[in-house]
């Protein structure tokens, strides 16, 4: 099969379309089409958050969380771009892994004695 000309691989053009129905109905075509992926399986796609959704996650306002990043307690956030004005983006994994290093390090209450009565002693 010849290449594609550059001048017809628009989006409108017959020969591209006539491709795009062959590669469709023809069930032995190698060409894997995209309705048959499922990216969730294949690809592992990490999910980014704003800061905006950082702090509702946190229940912290922005100057907090910026101060856990410049502590290590937060993994910093990956920039997109080498502006001061580049666009940020935390991963929802990290700050996940984050509360749940918190939840784990948490003690019980220091309000226990031992002498509180069990839930069984009060059935």
């Amino acid at each position: 099969m010849s290449p594609i000309p550059t001048h017809a691989k628009s989006v409108n053009s017959p020969r591209l379309l006539d491709l795009k129905d062959r590669n469709r109905h023809n069930s032995k075509s190698k060409i894997c089409p995209l309705s048959t992926l499922n990216v969730a399986r294949d690809i592992p796609i990490p999910q980014l958050v704003k800061i905006s959704d950082v702090c509702k996650i946190l229940a912290l306002q922005k100057s907090a969380i910026y101060n856990l990043v410049a502590t290590g307690e937060l993994r910093r956030p990956l920039k997109f771009g080498t502006s001061r004005r580049a666009a940020v983006r935390w991963l929802l994994s990290d700050v996940i892994h984050y509360v749940q290093s918190l939840s784990n390090n948490r003690p019980f209450s220091a309000m226990t004695t031992g002498n509180e009565p069990s839930i069984t002693d009060l059935v």
